[in-house]
């Protein structure tokens, strides 16, 4: 089940927006938000997060919603290690949708969605397999990618295509964390509208 909560919010400008760690390129600035509560560790514990934010620079960009099967897949990461080793995590497809038609967040000018990732729910796997290790330290780049690609998937309306990525952040993963990474299972379970 994806426990993803998102939420679109007003800004009054730009200079209201306290993300640091932020890149900005054409339609959107993407960043990474670490959690402070109560740590920034990430850990099996379902409150475990961090935030994928993305903020609009012009009105009506339209973004598939992760309910679905056009918006699923869009977030994913690149992740280096201590050793320089790099891995990518993405989302593992799931057994199947309860319901599946595209669906859509229109965000317009100084508008952004925040959406939480819960990186060790098990609904996330790694390539190739991390070292299992606690306090295992990672520098990763979020990437928000939308294509239009008819032949994988059909496109409906006229959704923002193209791709960007945040700056890196650092991030401490639990042993229980990489082992969830790390394991086999191929699904993620059904994907529930919210």
């Amino acid at each position: 089940m994806i426990r993803a909560a998102i939420w679109i919010v007003a800004l009054c400008g730009l200079a209201a927006l306290a993300l640091p760690q932020a890149v900005g390129v054409g339609d959107f600035v993407c960043a990474l938000q670490l959690n402070s509560h109560p740590y920034s560790d990430l850990t099996t514990d379902p409150r475990s997060q961090f935030h994928f934010v993305l903020l609009s620079k012009r009105d009506g960009v339209d973004t598939y919603e992760d309910w679905n099967s056009w918006g699923y897949f869009t977030r994913s990461f690149t992740g280096t290690d201590s050793q320089s080793q790099h891995f990518e995590i993405a989302r593992r497809p799931p057994l199947g949708w309860d319901r599946n038609f595209p669906s859509v967040t229109t965000l317009n000018n100084g508008q952004f969605l925040i959406t939480d990732i819960y990186l060790c729910d098990g609904s996330w796997r790694v390539s190739p397999k991390m070292p299992i290790s606690s306090g295992q330290k990672l520098t990763v780049v979020g990437r928000f990618k939308q294509e239009r690609d008819e032949e994988k998937l059909r496109i409906f309306g006229n959704p923002w295509v193209g791709s960007i990525e945040s700056v890196p952040v650092e991030l401490t993963l639990s042993e229980g964390c990489v082992t969830s990474l790390n394991s086999s299972a191929t699904t993620s379970g059904v994907v529930f509208r919210r």
